[in-house]
C-alpha cells in the first residue's frame, strides 16, 4: 500500500481521530488540576484589621485563608497600643487564597523622650510651646521670686528635669515653676467657641493651669477627638478684666456628645 493510500485509508484516520481526543483529553486533564492547584480564578476580598489587638488576627486572618507578617511598629500615643495602624495589601483588594499581608502595629510600650533644651529664664509662653512640641502636657505653679513671669525650672513626678538625661513617658505631665510674686495675676481669657487644643494653649500663655473637662456621652475616643472640640463652658467665667492668680485653674468643660445641651442658666 502506497503511502498516500495508507494516509487516506479508513484505518488511519480512525486511529488519528482517536490519537487526537486522548490528546485534548490529557490537555483538559492537565490545565483542570493546575487551575484546581494554584485556585486560577478564585479570589478572596482582603479583610479590614486596621484597629484591631495583635491577639485577634489569627481569628481575622488565618482562619480566612491568609498569612500576616509584622514588619515594623510605630508610637502613636492617640491610638491604643498593640493594634494594627496600617496593612498591605489595603482592605477590599482582591487576592488569592493564602496571601500574606504586611502588618505596622501600634508599639506596646510607651515612648520616651528627653527634653533637650534648657527653659530656666524662657518666657511662660516660650517654655509652654517648646515643651508642647517634645509632645509633652504642661502644668504651671507659680513661686513669689522676681522678675515676674520668668521659668525658674522644669520637674517630672516631683524631681527636676535635667535636659537631654530625664527619660519621660510621651504625652506625660511636666510641670513648670513660673516666678510671680504673692499677687502676681492675669487677665482671664474668653475661650467659648476656641477649640480645646487652642483654649488650653491661650490659658497656659497666660501662666493659669488649664483642666479639661469632658461632659455628656459618649466619651471621646482619642486626644485629637478631644482637643478638636469647642469649648462650651468655663470655669471661672469670663469678665472683663478679670485677673487670677498666676498658676490658678481654669476649667474647659467640652463634649464629643452631638446630642449634648447646655443647661438653661438659673434667673
Amino acid at each position: 500500500m502506497s503511502f498516500f493510500k495508507f494516509v487516506f485509508s479508513k484505518v488511519f484516520i480512525v486511529n488519528l481521530l482517536i490519537a487526537l481526543l486522548l490528546t485534548a483529553g490529557l490537555v483538559f486533564l492537565v490545565i483542570s488540576y493546575l487551575d484546581n492547584f494554584t485556585h486560577h480564578g478564585e479570589q478572596i476580598v482582603v479583610p479590614n484589621v486596621i484597629g484591631k489587638k495583635t491577639e485577634d488576627l489569627d481569628s481575622a486572618l488565618v482562619d480566612k485563608g491568609f498569612e500576616y507578617v509584622i514588619i515594623d511598629s510605630i508610637f502613636d500615643r492617640k491610638k491604643p497600643k498593640g493594634v494594627v495602624v496600617d496593612q498591605s495589601p489595603s482592605p477590599e483588594y482582591f487576592v488569592k487564597e493564602g496571601r500574606k499581608l504586611y502588618l505596622t502595629i501600634n508599639a506596646r510600650t510607651t515612648k520616651k523622650i528627653t527634653i533637650k533644651e534648657e527653659m530656666i529664664d524662657l518666657s511662660v509662653k516660650d517654655a509652654v510651646e517648646r515643651l508642647q512640641s517634645y509632645g509633652v502636657q504642661v502644668v504651671i505653679q507659680t513661686k513669689p521670686s522676681t522678675p515676674v513671669g520668668v521659668v525658674l525650672g522644669v520637674s517630672y513626678h516631683g524631681s527636676k528635669v535635667i535636659p537631654g538625661k530625664t527619660l519621660i513617658n510621651d504625652g506625660d505631665v511636666v510641670t513648670i515653676v513660673v516666678s510671680g510674686g504673692s499677687n502676681a495675676s492675669s487677665y482671664l481669657g474668653d475661650y467659648i467657641g476656641l477649640s480645646l487644643k487652642d483654649a488650653i494653649n491661650r490659658a497656659q500663655t497666660s501662666s493659669f493651669t488649664p483642666l479639661a473637662v469632658q461632659l455628656g456621652k459618649p466619651l471621646c475616643v482619642t486626644e485629637a477627638d478631644s482637643m478638636s472640640r469647642t469649648v462650651i463652658r468655663q470655669r471661672p467665667t469670663y469678665e472683663q478684666g478679670l485677673k487670677l492668680k498666676m498658676g490658678a485653674p481654669v476649667e474647659l468643660y467640652f463634649s464629643c456628645d452631638s446630642t449634648y445641651k447646655e443647661p438653661a442658666p438659673i434667673k
